[in-house]
């Protein structure tokens, strides 16, 4: 039997750099959003997991090598946080091993 394809999850920031469509929001908006920032950003290494992203990191090894010390469940959830928050999109691809 040949080698089994292999699947692994890879992560990317790409499209959070591409210019948003003109958009005018009233204050309220704004500082609903504001907050939503402000509370995905204060979470703990999610600057620094952003940051590795920015460096070309899109592996879960790759990110855990980049940010040093960071624990894999916690990588795992902020990893998680920043996908539902549409600031990472998270893709699967088959590998051979």
């Amino acid at each position: 039997m040949r080698g089994a394809q292999k699947e692994f999850e890879t992560w990317s920031f790409e499209h959070a750099f591409k210019a948003p469509p003109e958009v005018s929001l009233t204050a309220e908006q704004l500082d609903r959003f504001l907050a939503l920032a402000a509370g995905l950003l204060e979470g703990r290494w999610t600057v620094s997991i952003l940051w590795a992203s920015y460096e070309g990191a899109s592996r879960f090894n790759e990110f855990k090598q980049a940010v040093g010390e960071i624990p894999p469940r916690t990588l795992a959830l902020r990893l998680v946080e920043l996908e539902e928050a549409g600031v990472l999109e998270r893709r699967v691809v088959d590998a051979r091993p």
